[in-house]
């Protein structure tokens, strides 16, 4: 039995392999976590896996990451509020509302420099189908920015809660990820030629 296995449930495991087949990608076992499925969105590279929680030595997170190179420094968060956004409020950062109250009340937007948010924020199909999914956080950080992952490259980075095997929340997840892309570039964010490899 793989170390994959071990750590994740064989079923988990199938359903990824499922999922690149079912999407034209290519799945890669690993020897520290539960395998990536990698797919290409037109000329992008788009990478499914799972990476420990900071902190947490047996808890993993389920990540979309998108690697791609911004015209300037420049980063977005999208998290979920807990204990942490409400010490941010208290200290003075309150970040931006969407104006859907039932939204606003579960997630906390910013932005940096702050008209970055104005991407975002008039996307109604963007905010619904991060709504639909129900990330942990959606995060478009540069590589300068403080990130957990350590990559040369700006990132795209989508979280989900706990190592997911549903098929329908992970092909939602890669959708979001896609529709981000379409997104930056369109808005000259990102450039027309993505790297092609990422930090796995």
């Amino acid at each position: 039995m793989s170390l994959d296995e071990r750590l994740f449930s064989r079923e988990r495991l199938q359903s990824w392999r499922e999922l690149a087949e079912r999407m034209g990608g290519e799945f890669q076992e690993s020897a520290w976590a539960a395998g990536q499925v990698r797919i290409s969105y037109r000329q992008w590279p788009l990478v499914l896996s799972t990476y420990r929680r900071p902190g947490h030595d047996f808890q993993y997170d389920t990540h979309v990451l998108v690697p791609f190179r911004a015209a300037r420094s420049q980063h977005f968060a999208l998290a979920r509020r807990g204990l942490l956004s409400k010490a941010f409020e208290w200290l003075g950062f309150k970040g931006r509302k969407t104006g859907n109250a039932l939204f606003d009340e579960s997630y906390r937007l910013s932005a940096a420099p702050e008209e970055f948010l104005d991407v975002f924020l008039g996307r109604e199909d963007l905010l619904k189908a991060v709504w639909a999914l129900q990330p942990e956080g959606v995060y478009v950080l540069d590589s300068d920015f403080y990130h957990s992952f350590p990559s040369e490259h700006d990132l795209v980075d989508i979280v989900l809660r706990g190592a997911v095997s549903e098929l329908p929340v992970l092909e939602r997840a890669l959708g979001l990820g896609a529709l981000l892309v379409d997104l930056l570039e369109a808005r000259g964010i990102a450039s027309a030629e993505p790297p092609s490899e990422i930090y796995a």
